[in-house]
């Protein structure tokens, strides 16, 4: 999910996650010491430790699920929904581990059952677990859009025609501004061949070369010419100048190949429409 930088983006979520634990540590150690209820400071820091660090455990899976159903589409009441039921699932099994902890380390004179302390922490603290869930959603975004940023998009801005109005196929965009590392490349439109979803980010195919764009497909969709481009599959567009064939496949799909021989699989649902654009373009 996170390619070669995984080990990287490990260590840096391990420490943010640490360094939460240590500032709400300081808060509850100064708060009992105000009350005259002092504790150890390293008894709360390392509970707090072991507190998030199960989060930083389950941040993965919440960016994965993030990237499958992203809040910006038109979509996203439906994500939303998936998203609240992950945060209840998400924020139930987080409690049943921490119950775990609290039972296996912590020697308590109380009667009380496992269950029961458990049912007892969802009831008391299930909203605030859902919200941490959806702080880290949201966060992971936040940091996908500050990467790409402006980094992206060249001709983008709508140009009034000669009656001073603006022109909806002029107000597309005719070339991408690729930036990695230390260079910049300028891709005309017209020499992109197809574009793959590559989780948040979108891999851009010409000729010769294919080109990471931090920028999501549905965000290049709505930005490319529709009258060029069109989604043949929730994860490919293609450009239809460099489109050869469409190859009926099983159960209604087809595949489709471009010009250099590369096979793409063209979606059942979408067939219609790829086909009735065909038709106006000739």
């Amino acid at each position: 999910m996170f390619g070669s930088k995984l080990p990287r983006q490990y260590i840096t979520a391990f420490l943010i996650f640490s360094g939460v634990a240590l500032i709400i540590s300081l808060q509850i150690y100064w708060l009992r010491a105000f009350q005259d209820n002092p504790e150890r400071f390293w008894l709360i820091f390392q509970w707090q430790l072991a507190a998030w660090y199960l989060w930083a455990l389950f941040t993965p899976l919440i960016v994965y699920l993030g990237r499958q159903f992203p809040l910006i589409d038109k979509r996203w009441l439906a994500a939303s929904g998936i998203h609240f039921i992950a945060a209840l699932l998400v924020s139930s099994v987080y409690l049943l581990m921490m119950n775990g902890l609290l039972f296996l380390f912590e020697s308590s004179t109380s009667n009380i059952s496992f269950w029961e302390n458990y049912f007892a922490i969802l009831m008391m603290q299930i909203h605030f677990n859902v919200a941490i869930y959806f702080l880290i959603l949201f966060a992971d975004r936040a940091i996908h859009y500050y990467r790409a940023g402006g980094k992206t998009l060249l001709n983008s801005e709508e140009i009034p025609n000669k009656n001073g109005k603006s022109d909806p196929q002029e107000s597309y965009i005719s070339r991408l501004l690729i930036k990695s590392a230390n260079r910049s490349l300028i891709v005309k439109t017209t020499d992109i061949r197809w574009i793959a979803a590559a989780d948040y980010y979108a891999r851009v195919h010409t000729a010769e070369h294919s080109h990471l764009v931090r920028q999501s497909l549905n965000n290049l969709e709505q930005q490319l010419n529709p009258q060029q481009f069109i989604r043949i599959h929730r994860s490919t567009i293609i450009n239809i100048d460099y489109l050869r064939e469409m190859e009926p496949l099983y159960n209604g799909a087809y595949a489709v190949t471009m010009q250099d021989g590369t096979a793409l699989r063209l979606s059942r649902n979408r067939r219609e429409k790829l086909q009735s654009l065909l038709k106006a373009a000739l």
